[in-house]
């Protein structure tokens, strides 16, 4: 696609099913997880003093991460607790040349060397907003008996016509949590677009 363009925001939206919470980051925090509260409530049952308890931790950690302009959380049942937060962060690439130069450098931010990880796992997909990466990549921590492994999932897009790339990314601690729950965020990125201009 040639020469990147200035770097602007990708106007990004995502259509997602009853497990995901869309978490606001910005507006009265407070107010968001009673609206938010009920109506999960309403619609999955739970018990509503917990519901609002891991809301209100999700919206102030997602509200923590000044890098997100969207973030997700992954709330299949509410007695199981929060499965992931997924938070979608935009990238200036408006310095980078040609489209394979791109991907490269975008996959490459995402993979910083340490000596416990192992290569990082690279799938392409197609997605409603263009081609996709999703990169996982595990970090160990710890030694012998006792280290613990951290799953890191990704998924990159490029728009050259924005200057940027934007992550999908999220992390789960364990193997067997980051397997369950892989087909759900291979659903969420595949509904990722670019909202159209009215």
């Amino acid at each position: 696609m040639g020469e990147m363009s200035e770097f602007s925001v990708p106007p990004l939206t995502v259509d997602y099913d009853g497990r995901w919470v869309h978490v606001p980051l910005s507006g009265d925090l407070d107010e968001w997880v009673q609206k938010a509260t009920a109506k999960y409530s309403a619609t999955h049952g739970g018990n509503k003093k917990q519901i609002r308890a891991l809301l209100a931790g999700a919206g102030e950690i997602a509200r923590g991460a000044k890098d997100s302009v969207m973030a997700l959380v992954l709330l299949p049942v509410a007695a199981e607790g929060i499965r992931a937060l997924v938070r979608f962060c935009p990238v200036d690439m408006s310095t980078v040349g040609e489209d394979d130069d791109g991907w490269s450098a975008l996959i490459g931010d995402l993979t910083p060397n340490s000596p416990w990880e192992e290569d990082a796992e690279i799938t392409e997909m197609t997605t409603k907003a263009g081609p996709c990466r999703r990169i996982i990549y595990r970090t160990v921590e710890g030694e012998g008996n006792t280290r613990a492994i951290t799953e890191n999932v990704a998924y990159a897009w490029l728009f050259p016509k924005y200057g940027a790339g934007v992550y999908m990314i999220t992390a789960f601690i364990g193997l067997g949590e980051a397997r369950r729950w892989r087909s759900a965020l291979d659903e969420l990125a595949a509904a990722v677009e670019l909202e159209q201009a009215p």
